[in-house]
């Protein structure tokens, strides 16, 4: 009969369990004629044939539903379903004009005149044989759409499907191997045969087991022993198997597409659960890297989030049941750090047991009674006591700048942010279990965020020494970054550069270069790598560029109108005007405003008395761009977000005429 397994996930969970039941390793050896024996006692160490267990086990009718012949007719019931088993299996055929759908088998005699010669053969009144439904339907394969009464069927509605009637027999002995999962029935899939027989040969055992259990008189109840761990518990079981006679397990693969489905009533439905090869591979690695791990492992299969550590493993997520909690000690340190290996996720563990030593080392009296909870990672003072342990750690010579960037969560994304909140967990884990370990030589590896801090060096440049000496005690200290930085403008930096390390949509972000900057000034360690400056290095909104551009060019514009009217002596303007705007907010909103109005008045009068051609083209352009009412007005008091953003702009603007003042004055 069938030479090969199918497409049909449904077929060969079935054929596997006719191959276990026959102790056959290949169905192309079964006969129609010891099915037929099968049928008559399935199981040895029973008595009963496949309809009376059928008739007790309720996974039947959640397989093939209450409305088949076997539980919906009294009077006819179980001699329809003998008699229709009996005539296929006695009448197979392996040729005819017919293709079945879901084995290639060729057959002439379909089953639903099989099932009208039953009717007619056990008696069935001749004037209700035509009003029966004898078709292939949900009673004899779960999930099938039916011409006439199921809407499954509504998108081909044309023609019955093509089902050799001796696969819809072989699929009656499905529910001696079913057990449930999520609710429903189980139904195992995997590319590697062989593996999913392995499952069926033990659901078959439980299944066994519960008939010989259960009193004749009584329905036999669904196995619900599984969860989605203790499958694949099985399969590891399986696989260490195959391993030990093949000794190369990397040449298996395994797969597995865990079905749930249901078929009863209204409710019909189904869901899969899909266990990729790799995932195997990597539960493998962990079982055999160390008997403790192997135990761990099993214990977590076998618990009540078995399944959820296994989508961590799959997504590659930290799984917050390896961590101890207020109702279990979580696992071992053996077991974590190798988690952690096969999740990509080991390369800050050097640093989360180098921190539990320091945090060790380090802590506060009063800080115990928060450290001594298990869960002390998710208080958010958590975090604060870790930075002052680190601080104090750079104060001593054992925590510089480097360490600190790399242990950042987000090492690419500006403005600077000191998140470290990944490694806490980690941190705490090794705090609790007193394992500590050093840091080796630590390599430079540039990034955004260490660049950025690189030209932030170079930005505060000036600093004050008393400046500094405030940065490295407190963060809430007040210590101005704006006025070193506005000094440094002279060095040439882009203000791009400047405002991206800074700001973000208009909203100063300097918390985190402070922490920063108070790890370095702290234990000031020299760093060999010179920074990357450019306008394009920094990538902003495009508001954020459209604000600078505006900026830029009204700086600019108010630089030549300066120099034009008053004087080109640059020490004037920087007494003036760079000197002058370092007053009050107040004082720049009102020099602003009267610094556009006089441009405008100045190029107006100069266009008046140009004397010539070139100068009057001249103030023309100049008279032109100043009447620009978003570049040369109160517009410019408003940032990218539409905020009145005062500080945003004098900051902007003093930047840039400072630059200017240094560029031009040489």
């Amino acid at each position: 009969m069938f030479k090969s397994y199918t497409g049909n996930a449904f077929l060969n969970n079935a054929l596997q369990t006719l191959e276990v039941l026959l102790v056959v390793d290949d169905f192309s050896v079964v006969t129609p004629e010891e099915i037929l024996r099968l049928y008559q006692k399935p199981l040895k160490s029973y008595p009963s044939s496949l309809l009376e267990l059928n008739l007790r086990l309720k996974s039947y009718s959640m397989i093939f539903t209450r409305n088949g012949p076997l539980h919906n007719d009294k009077e006819f019931g179980k001699k329809i379903y003998d008699k229709l088993i009996n005539l296929i299996l006695k009448n197979y055929e392996d040729n005819g004009s017919k293709v079945c759908e879901l084995s290639g088998l060729r057959y002439e005699k379909s089953f639903q005149i099989f099932y009208q010669q039953a009717l007619k053969e056990i008696g069935y009144p001749e004037k209700k044989i035509a009003s029966k439904d004898t078709t292939i339907n949900r009673c004899w394969f779960p999930l099938i759409g039916a011409l006439g009464s199921d809407a499954q069927a509504l998108p081909q509605a044309k023609f019955a499907i093509n089902i050799h009637p001796i696969c819809l027999v072989i699929l009656q002995f499905l529910p001696l191997s079913a057990v449930l999962y999520r609710g429903g029935i189980l139904l195992i899939d995997s590319t590697n045969f062989a593996f999913s027989k392995e499952y069926i040969r033990n659901f078959i055992e439980d299944v066994n087991k519960e008939i010989s259990k259960t009193p004749q008189s009584s329905q036999i109840e669904n196995i619900r022993n599984y969860k989605k761990g203790n499958f694949i518990l099985l399969g590891l079981e399986w696989l260490a198997i195959k391993e030990s006679e093949y000794g190369d397990f990397n040449d298996i693969y395994s797969d597995l597409n865990l079905w749930s489905f249901s078929n009863s009533g209204t409710g019909a439905s189904c869901s899969i659960d899909r266990v990729p090869n790799v995932v195997f591979k990597k539960l493998q690695n962990i079982k055999k890297s160390s008997a403790g791990c192997s135990e761990e492992l099993k214990s977590i299969l076998n618990g009540e989030s078995g399944g959820y550590f296994i989508d961590c493993l799959l997504a590659k997520n930290d799984c917050n049941i390896l961590y101890p909690s207020k109702k279990h000690e979580g696992v071992s340190v053996e077991f974590f750090e190798t988690y952690q290996r096969e999740i990509d996720n080991s390369g800050k563990i050097p640093y989360s047991k180098y921190i539990a030593e320091l945090l060790n080392n380090f802590k506060d009296k009063k800080e115990n009674n928060l450290l001594s909870k298990r869960d002390a990672y998710s208080n958010p003072e958590y975090k604060t006591i870790i930075f002052r342990v680190l601080v104090e750690a750079a104060t001593k010579h054992k925590w510089n700048i480097i360490h600190h960037i790399n242990i950042l969560d987000n090492t690419d994304q500006l403005p600077i942010q000191n998140n470290f909140y990944k490694i806490l967990k980690h941190i705490h884990f090794y705090y609790q279990r007193k394992s500590y370990g050093k840091l080796s030589e630590e390599k430079v590896i540039n990034n955004p965020i260490l660049n950025a801090f690189l030209i932030s060096l170079r930005l505060l440049t000036d600093i004050k020494q008393t400046d500094i000496s405030d940065l490295k005690g407190s963060r809430n200290h007040e210590v101005s970054l704006n006025e070193p930085i506005i000094r440094a403008a002279q060095y040439g930096i882009p203000y791009q550069n400047v405002y991206a390390i800074l700001y973000s949509y208009g909203t100063p972000k300097k918390y985190g270069l402070r922490d920063l900057l108070r790890i370095y000034y702290n234990y000031e360690v020299e760093v060999n790598i010179e920074p990357i400056i450019n306008e394009e290095n920094f990538l902003l909104h495009e508001k954020e560029e459209d604000y600078i551009k505006r900026m830029k060019i009204f700086s600019r514009t108010y630089f030549e109108y300066y120099l034009e009217k008053y004087s080109k002596d640059h020490k004037k303007f920087k007494k003036h005007i760079l000197d002058n705007l370092r007053r009050p907010k107040e004082h720049f909103i009102s020099w602003l405003i009267e610094a556009c109005n006089n441009m405008k008045s100045f190029y107006l009068n100069k266009l008046r008395d140009s004397g010539s051609d070139a100068e009057m083209k001249y103030y023309e352009k100049k008279l032109s761009e100043v009447k620009n009412s978003d570049l040369y007005s109160e517009a410019l008091l408003y940032d990218m977000s539409g905020n009145f953003n005062v500080s945003l702009c004098k900051f902007s603007i003093e930047y840039y005429l400072n630059q200017l003042y240094f560029l031009n004055q040489n």
